[in-house]
């Protein structure tokens, strides 16, 4: 039995409405593209309306393969019978089989489609099935929650022209392997980038964190995402770590020469604070620059669990003699506790950026974003939250106490050595970019 469509409708029309009420002329942001290849969309909803009103949504904007169903038995025939979609939007709750059984067929069969989910569960619900589908390898767009409003509805489909067009990495070309990574690292093919981090409350520059980046002669430029697990996979981790060490320490010599002293930040992932010598390591480093070993904090990633807490702690706690930082970095992530916290000689706590990101929008990731802040504070921690994309963002986070920000709006990463430039660039305008 089909339920009755429950649509939003503006007040102010500017244009016919259709059904649903979600008016073909509110698409400005979602417009035909003669060049792009043709896109074809499955909506999988028991609701008629619904289904009609995002249709002539898509239609109006020059997608006119759009397929219907409002039974999810006959989805499952279509994704495993019909050729691939660009786009599939379904609801959580369709009759005979959900959107999570469906799920797992659209990460098995349609593996180059984009996902939107549409639902009257509960928001926490909606974000707990994108964060599936994620982890499934799909690439999702913003849920929607019924009734959909036409305003909402046309942000998500915006997401289609960069989400749906992008290039699936299961569609990719072969990516390197732990040989060719090895051979990048006795090569120098890996490069240092940098981000600046500020003072959230003034907009000094604080630090910067370093970053690896791979220019393989063979593939081209290869994300972090893909080759600092493979490094771990393989073995290869202390050797990218003491490399990036190398480097760092290098290029932040660098910097004093030319008159800009700074701290910097580097990650180390915690199965490198296993190797005793470790602390003796980055003193020679910091010698053969002619640096202060207290201008570095490690940020210590947890993609593991910590094989040998014993020896882990000996080697924090002899970093943290010698004045070295060590920050807990992605907290709220990965393996990291609350134990750990208590117990390793961290002074620096990093809220991960995928919180900070969305904290306007979901307000789980507002709350752990200021409980994080709070722990941190009454812990005698200092604060830096990653994902700051947005004036808001560094303003909101302002106002919870954060110490330091990090991201996009600040500055995307670049090469290193152009950090003393980017410094002279913010002074002359007057100062960095800040909440106000």
């Amino acid at each position: 039995m089909r339920t009755t469509a429950v649509v939003e409708v503006s007040q102010e029309r500017k244009g016919p409405a259709v059904p649903g009420g979600v008016r073909p002329a509110a698409t400005p942001a979602l417009t035909a593209v003669e060049s792009r290849p043709p896109q074809r969309v499955l909506i999988i909803d028991a609701d008629d309306a619904v289904c009609l009103a995002i249709t002539d949504h898509l239609r109006a904007a020059g997608i006119e393969d759009v397929l219907t169903v409002g039974d999810g038995a006959q989805a499952v025939r279509l994704l495993n019978e019909s050729a691939p979609y660009t786009l599939i939007i379904s609801d959580l709750l369709v009759p005979r089989v959900d959107g999570i059984q469906l799920m797992r067929l659209i990460a098995a069969r349609q593996t180059e489609a984009a996902v939107l989910f549409i639902s009257s569960a509960e928001r926490k619900l909606l974000s707990s099935a994108e964060d599936l589908a994620r982890t499934r390898g799909l690439r999702v767009l913003s849920s929607l929650q019924k009734p959909l409003s036409p305003e909402a509805l046309q942000s998500s489909l915006a997401e289609l022209e960069g989400a749906a067009m992008r290039p699936s990495a299961r569609a990719a070309a072969p990516m390197p392997t732990a040989a060719d990574l090895r051979r990048a690292i006795e090569r120098d093919e890996i490069r240092v980038y940098a981000q600046p981090q500020l003072d959230a409350r003034d907009g000094q520059l604080h630090g910067v964190e370093t970053l690896a980046r791979w220019y393989s002669s063979g593939y081209g430029v290869i994300s972090p995402g893909y080759f600092v697990p493979l490094a771990e996979k393989s073995g290869l981790i202390d050797e990218l770590t003491e490399l990036m060490l190398r480097k760092s320490f290098a290029v932040c010599g660098a910097w004093r020469r030319s008159g800009l002293i700074t701290r910097m930040s580097v990650n180390a992932p915690i199965s490198s604070m296993c190797r005793l010598n470790l602390p003796d390591t980055i003193a020679a480093l910091a010698e053969r620059n002619a640096l202060d070993v207290c201008q570095l904090t490690l940020e210590i990633t947890e993609s593991g669990f910590m094989q040998d807490p014993v020896r882990s702690l000996d080697v924090l706690t002899r970093l943290r003699l010698r004045g070295i930082g060590l920050a807990i970095d992605d907290f709220g992530c990965g393996y990291s506790t609350l134990q750990q916290l208590k117990r390793m000689p961290f002074n620096e706590l990093k809220i991960d950026c995928s919180f900070v990101m969305s904290m306007f929008r979901d307000r789980e990731s507002r709350s752990i974003v200021r409980s994080s802040l709070d722990l941190a504070h009454e812990l005698g921690l200092q604060t830096v939250a990653e994902g700051v994309e947005t004036r808001e963002h560094w303003g909101a986070l302002t106002e919870m106490g954060c110490d330091v920000v990090q991201g996009y709006h600040i500055a995307r990463p670049f090469p290193a050595e152009q950090l003393p430039s980017w410094s002279r660039r913010q002074a002359q305008a007057g100062g960095t970019a800040t909440a106000a």
